[in-house]
């Protein structure tokens, strides 16, 4: 009241229009300083809502289990299965949807880690209330190389291109063969393209220009072999398959295969 009271005595004496002017600029900044007040509301509202899940974490305590590698394969294709006592699935997600952490609940678990369907590592655990426990996993392809085919048509006609994404824990040279009933085929590299067979860890091997798999002629199941080795050695690769298949390739005996590969086999149904 006495700031209107002051405002009042200081307009005495002005005219009508020039009162009119001051109030008008007086709402004015009125309704700008609330608008910077809703403002700064609503901001604070925004922030809160986007970062709820964080500032919960700072207010609420609960049990988490972190699994943490150094293979970049590993964190790309590698999922984590946690099981309770009684057998029932608590977490199936990739490793890396698991970058915060994996919340439970005090108690008794299992937990596996897979790729492309195959257990590589399990462990059972007893987690308490508050706990955050983290795993660093072992190396698991130190000394091989786990190689992964993933195949968008597993049915097409005689002739058609193999949808394939080819990808390989470690740096090395891919071999692809078919596998027919008395002896194998390569297929890739082409004696063109035989310093273009390089795929690096991680990342999907991208076929040279020009170049793909392509299914037979005949209808029929096609059975395809992706080697990756960890030298570009013809010789090596073809020690390696008549080790695993004894099929007309070998030029002599085998003698020692270190476990700097990997493998993985493939089946194409052909139909007509």
């Amino acid at each position: 009241m006495a700031g209107k009271a002051k405002l009042e005595t200081a307009m005495e004496g002005l005219d009508e229009l020039k009162q009119k002017q001051i109030l008008a600029e007086i709402r004015s900044i009125r309704l700008q300083y609330i608008l910077a007040i809703v403002g700064v509301i609503g901001s604070v509202l925004a922030f809160v809502v986007i970062q709820r899940n964080n500032i919960k974490d700072l207010f609420t305590k609960e049990s988490r289990l972190f699994y943490l590698s150094d293979e970049n394969f590993v964190n790309a294709y590698a999922v984590v299965v946690v099981k309770d006592v009684k057998g029932e699935i608590k977490v199936n997600t990739t490793l890396s949807n698991t970058t915060k952490g994996i919340v439970l609940e005090p108690g008794s678990y299992s937990a596996g880690v897979k790729i492309d369907s195959q257990r590589i590592w399990s462990e059972s655990f007893t987690l308490a209330k508050n706990e955050i426990r983290k795993i660093a996993l072992p190396k698991f392809f130190a000394s091989s190389i786990k190689v992964v085919v993933e195949n968008g048509r597993p049915v097409v006609q005689p002739g058609d291109k193999i949808d394939v994404s080819i990808s390989a824990s470690g740096n090395g040279y891919l071999w692809i063969y078919e596998i027919l009933e008395t002896e194998t085929k390569l297929l890739f590299p082409t004696t063109e393209s035989q310093d273009k067979n390089y795929i690096t860890a991680g990342d999907v091997f991208a076929f040279p220009e020009g170049l793909a798999l392509f299914a037979g002629p005949d209808a029929k199941m096609e059975k395809y072999l992706f080697l990756v080795t960890s030298f570009n050695d013809m010789n090596y690769a073809e020690d390696i398959l008549h080790m695993l298949y004894k099929k007309d390739i070998a030029k002599g005996d085998v003698k020692s295969i270190e476990q700097s590969w990997g493998k993985q086999e493939l089946q194409v149904e052909v139909k007509k």
